[in-house]
């Protein structure tokens, strides 16, 4: 039974009054008494900053309506507590969701002055009592598993909090940071092949189907000169082939200025992500 309506009898200074349970705790003042039942025993407890008196087994009594009813000690102090913070919604989504994509989660609370995502604020307007927004999530797994999305919510009244999760299960896997690797510095003449790395190569290596795409491009040559030759082999294909196929590179024996720079762009095209690795050198 809700004791919002319930109506309590208050001994103020030899006058008595009542007031509804949803208002009492606004309107008691030190000083005031009410009537309590322990066992056979009636006394008055008076309240100084709490009914300290009052046992969690003690009796009060409450009208609602046209009925008389007894109401536990604990039930009516728990009257003059603060709110209590809650996440009542936390909702995320239930299907599957891939590497690198952006998702929403919807959450309400009440009586927060804040609520975080694991560590991270989320920010809103919390100047009510009851708190609506949503939070964007960009997620980068590590392996394809059931991730939990943890809320806490902190109290504007006291120093209680309200904790709830949510579990999305994510797949894919990132190919960021890759590099590139076996390539020579300030060589006169001669070729190499260099490698792009791929992060997580051995789980990605046993990826059944994933096909990921690679294209080389060399920039700072002379326009129109024969000073290298550069060759991109067509690098499309499954993921464990990509990442053994390198493109050749050759320099004629010719001194310049100026750095080379040697760019691969990675694509994964089963979950929209690019790596970008480059690196300068220089030859002469």
């Amino acid at each position: 039974m809700s004791l919002d309506n319930a109506l309590f009898l208050i001994d103020r200074g030899g006058q008595k009054f009542k007031v509804s349970g949803s208002s009492i705790g606004d309107k008691i003042t030190n000083g005031d008494a009410v009537l309590v039942q322990r066992g056979d025993t009636k006394f008055k407890s008076t309240y100084s900053n709490g009914f300290n008196s009052i046992l969690d087994t003690d009796l009060l009594l409450a009208r609602q309506g046209d009925a008389n009813y007894r109401v536990t000690g604990a039930a009516f102090k728990e009257l003059f507590a603060g709110p209590k913070v809650q996440i009542t919604q936390w909702d995320w989504p239930t299907t599957t969701q891939k590497y690198g994509t952006y998702f929403n989660g919807y959450w309400t609370t009440k009586h927060a002055n804040r609520l975080e995502r694991e560590g991270y604020k989320i920010y809103a307007n919390f100047a009510g009592d009851t708190t609506s927004g949503t939070d964007e999530w960009r997620f980068f797994p590590r392996k394809t598993d059931y991730y939990t999305i943890t809320g806490k919510a902190y109290s504007k009244y006291d120093d209680s909090t309200d904790s709830t999760t949510a579990r999305v299960y994510c797949t894919g896997y990132s190919i960021n940071p890759s590099t590139i690797t076996d390539y020579k510095n300030g060589m006169v003449g001669g070729s190499f092949r260099p490698k792009v790395i791929i992060p997580n190569e051995d789980t990605i290596y046993n990826l059944s189907g994933s096909e990921m795409y690679t294209t080389w491009t060399l920039v700072g040559l002379t326009p129109g000169s024969e000073e290298a030759t550069f060759t991109s082999p067509d690098t499309s294909g499954q993921v464990n082939e990509t990442r053994e196929r390198e493109p050749r590179v050759a320099f004629k024996k010719i001194t310049r200025n100026g750095p080379i720079t040697l760019k691969c762009q990675v694509t994964n095209p089963d979950n929209f992500e690019y790596a970008r690795p480059e690196v300068q050198f220089t030859i002469g």
